[in-house]
């Protein structure tokens, strides 16, 4: 497939180093060092132009054959422009802008509005794995993958578990999910289909949110997360404390941010928050709110 990217900071350039081995990149970078940088260590084309420069936008298509458009620029403006730009010169392209404020987050061409195809947040993503975390009380990671509509979950059966003996392909009551491998002590299966379930195993699931649910909630709740602390009212933050605030189970939920400013804002917007203004790494705050105990 091919592929452009625009921009090779830190979301670019692990995009284009993840994929390069599989598709035929371009990056599009504006800044020359950062361009030379890029064409020296990765396996990709690099056009050193302003990538949001539609002429260099129609250019680029035009020449690459390019498929997907994924635009990672420091301004989340710039990458929803550069989308539908794409889209007004190629209508079939596929679209992907990263965001990094909320406020962005516009409505996608599966939605019913044609010019950005794909969103993708990392500091949302990242307030929603974290969320995820804190809520499947027997997952020991979760990641979410909003292009296949799908989230992996990695869970360790319990010793009591009813799935130890069971092989793998009839262990888990949830037709959406599948166990595509497991862990077991040092060693790392992914041909599991015909394994049997042992206690301790961790198993790696993939599947709909809803089914890892289920499988969090037969593995057994040992303990439930009532009282929760996030430090920092940056993006993540914040993100985390709503989700978090409108989960079913009733939370107490504390967010503690040293800057006033920022304080007052999130006494604004989140609702159920009990918003600090203190520095979490005075003592004196670490005590009265806490945070070790």
């Amino acid at each position: 497939m091919k592929v452009i990217i625009i921009g090779a900071g830190s979301v670019g350039y692990v995009a284009a180093e993840t994929i390069s081995d599989m598709h035929d990149v371009l990056i599009i970078e504006s800044d020359a060092a950062t361009a030379d940088a890029v064409k020296n260590r990765l396996n990709v084309s690099v056009l050193h132009e302003d990538g949001t420069n539609p002429k260099i936008i129609e250019q680029a298509i035009e020449n690459h054959k390019a498929e997907i458009i994924i635009s990672t620029l420091k301004r989340d403006d710039s990458n929803l422009f550069v989308c539908m730009i794409a889209k007004r010169f190629k209508p079939e392209i596929r679209t992907v802008a990263s965001i990094t404020n909320p406020d962005y987050l516009i409505k996608t061409t599966e939605q019913g509005v044609e010019g950005v195809d794909i969103i993708i947040s990392p500091e949302l993503l990242t307030a929603e794995k974290m969320y995820k975390l804190c809520v499947l009380e027997n997952a020991l990671d979760y990641e979410i993958m909003p292009v296949f509509k799908e989230s992996m979950a990695v869970f360790q059966v319990p010793a009591d578990s009813n799935m130890i003996g069971k092989v793998v392909m009839n262990c888990l009551d949830a037709p959406d999910a599948r166990v595509f491998a497991i862990y077991r002590n040092d060693d790392l299966f992914f041909h599991v289909e015909s394994m049997e379930i042992h206690a301790g195993d961790r198993i790696c699931v993939m599947g709909s949110e809803q089914a890892i649910d289920k499988i969090n909630d037969g593995l057994g709740v040992v303990t439930t997360s009532r009282e929760i602390i996030v430090l920092g009212g940056t993006i993540v933050g914040r993100h985390l404390s709503k989700l978090l605030a409108s989960d079913s189970k009733k939370r107490y939920v504390r967010i503690i941010e040293k800057n006033q400013d920022v304080c007052k804002e999130l006494s604004r917007l989140l609702t159920g928050v009990l918003v600090v203004n203190g520095d979490f790494t005075e003592p004196d705050i670490q005590s009265s709110e806490n945070i070790f105990r």
